[in-house]
C-alpha cells in the first residue's frame, strides 16, 4: 500500500485513532501518544527527530509524523542501562 492510499484510509477514521497498517501488524502512533509513553514533550520528540536521536519515525506527509510501536519499544530497550 502506498503513502497516498494510507492517507485515504486515515481520512476515514478519527485523528486520535491509531492506524493499523495493512501490510503488517504494526500500529502507527501519533507523536502525542509517543510523548505520553516516554513522558517527554512533543517538542522533545521534534528536537530528537531533527537531530536523528529519537526513535525511528514515519513521515506520511509534510506535517504527518507517525511512530511504529515496535520502534518505540526498541528505542527504550537500547537505552536501558544495566550495571
Amino acid at each position: 500500500m502506498t503513502i497516498i492510499a494510507l492517507k485515504r484510509v486515515a481520512r476515514n477514521v478519527p485523528a486520535d485513532t491509531p492506524i493499523q497498517t495493512p501490510d503488517s501488524t504494526s500500529t502507527l502512533l501519533l507523536a502525542s501518544e509517543v510523548a505520553a509513553r516516554l513522558r517527554v514533550t512533543e517538542k522533545a520528540l521534534e528536537h530528537w527527530r531533527r537531530r536523528g536521536m529519537g526513535p525511528n519515525f514515519i513521515r506520511l506527509g509534510r506535517n504527518c509524523i507517525r511512530y511504529r510501536l515496535e520502534d518505540i519499544e526498541i528505542f527504550i530497550q537500547r537505552r536501558a542501562i544495566s550495571y
